[in-house]
């Protein structure tokens, strides 16, 4: 670190879904800031907890589980688990997460919410901290305080969920198609609500929901097509990487 560059050779561990794991803005994200980007993003997963047991296991408010207890092993049965089952292979990923030492992390993104919002889950409420995963923002909270009472030196940003051109129940996208039938939400009430818990533990947030630039006009070139409309192109990943440069820059 220098005084021109804070983030000098700083480490940054991105969490998140398969718009982190399978795209390259935590890389991307290191290399504008001069630190090291680790991508530890679980696709299909959420803030809160997934209805399926063994991704359950590699949701948000379980991994802090087991960062904080160091017991791994868990977590490694479940990606097993899913790869036999599935096909889908996280055991690359449960590795580098394990491989982690914590002691020498500087920087946290947690950048979930769009697979919440699509599974129907709760939105909850912002005070609230709840270790159960039956709601985004009790969870969100779950997982800044075990992660800042074990390792209080992690500066931790949130980052909401961006703009999806795909939606719910037919509908075009996310800013027009709540996840009815079952809290009837919009992506935007996750993101606010994200916002507003963030507050109240007095961390940032980063509103990519609101001031990522993408948008129904922009989706052709940050976004996949349809039927995807969620992942990110290379445009896409590029742009996050760069927001979240500028964030950290401003926050950190």
């Amino acid at each position: 670190p220098s005084q021109d560059n804070p983030f000098a050779g700083k480490k940054i561990v991105c969490f998140g879904d398969s718009i982190t794991e399978f795209k390259t803005y935590p890389q991307q994200l290191g290399q504008i800031l001069g630190a090291e980007g680790i991508n530890v993003g679980f696709g299909g997963c959420l803030m809160s907890a997934h209805w399926d047991a063994g991704y359950k296991e590699m949701c948000m408010y379980r991994l802090v589980d087991y960062i904080v207890s160091g017991d791994y092993s868990g977590l490694i049965a479940a990606a097993q688990d899913v790869y036999d089952r599935t096909g889908d292979d996280n055991r690359a990923i449960v590795a580098r997460l394990a491989a982690i030492d914590w002691s020498t992390v500087d920087y946290v993104s947690i950048f979930y919410g769009t697979n919440d919002w699509a599974n129907q889950k709760s939105v909850g409420d912002p005070a609230v901290v709840s270790s159960t995963g039956s709601s985004y923002l009790g969870s969100a909270n779950y997982a800044i305080q075990q992660l800042q009472t074990t390792y209080p030196h992690l500066k931790i940003a949130m980052i909401t969920p961006i703009y999806r051109a795909r939606g719910a129940e037919g509908g075009t996208d996310s800013d027009d198609s709540p996840n009815a039938p079952t809290n009837g939400k919009y992506l935007r009430d996750f993101a606010n609500g994200l916002v507003e818990a963030a507050k109240l533990n007095h961390i940032p947030c980063f509103n990519l929901h609101d001031e990522s630039g993408i948008n129904k006009y922009t989706a052709s070139l940050y976004l996949n097509p349809a039927p995807d409309g969620v992942h990110l192109t290379e445009a896409g990943a590029t742009l996050i990487a760069q927001k979240i440069a500028a964030k950290m820059r401003a926050n950190f």
